[in-house]
């Protein structure tokens, strides 16, 4: 025990606000500041894709929770579709039903608006899973592919350590940003 313990129990207070914040970000802006990885598997007889997507380097807080929003919607609005039925259930079935559809049109129609010159100006890299005879073949630039993805996460991991500027961190954004090709 140091004759200080404030100062040692501060620390544990610090880095879990530092957590719940770091979580909240991640679910309203995504987990990357860069873009994202998503991928579906290959089956059997079906193709797989994996995508690198990468916003452009002057992306703001706001463009993520707006493209977020935008993903997310599809599966959110209907849950809050469901939420908007039961409460009005009590009222007439078709105004219930128009009710609930508006606000999930106007969902999509906000996040398309919100989205839709971002979306445009993201970069994007696929690389396709073919099933082959017994196995799978992956078409695309697979190289780019892990050289970028390998970069984008060890910049990650510097800027979280703090040993990149916002500055450096930026340019090697814009690096990996420029060397995939416009839409």
């Amino acid at each position: 025990m140091t004759q200080y313990h404030s100062l040692h129990a501060s620390t544990y207070v610090h880095s879990a606000t530092h957590a719940m914040v770091h979580a909240t970000e991640c679910v309203l802006e995504g987990s990357h500041r860069w873009g994202r990885v998503s991928s579906t598997g290959a089956a059997r007889a079906t193709a797989g894709h994996t995508r690198l997507i990468v916003y452009p380097p002057d992306t703001t807080s706001r463009d993520r929770r707006a493209l977020q929003f935008y993903r997310h919607w599809p599966v959110t609005g209907i849950l809050i579709s469901f939420i908007i039925a039961g409460t009005l259930s009590s009222w007439s079935t078709p105004i219930g039903i128009a009710i609930t559809l508006m606000v999930y049109a106007i969902g999509f129609i906000t996040g398309y608006t919100l989205t839709s010159s971002f979306r445009e100006r993201t970069r994007q890299l696929v690389l396709l899973t073919v099933p082959v005879g017994g196995g799978c073949e992956t078409v695309g630039d697979v190289d780019f592919f892990n050289v970028a993805t390998d970069r984008l996460r060890a910049m990650d991991k510097l800027n979280d350590h703090g040993q990149l500027s916002p500055a450096e961190y930026t340019d090697r954004w814009a690096m990996i940003y420029n060397a995939l090709p416009a839409r």
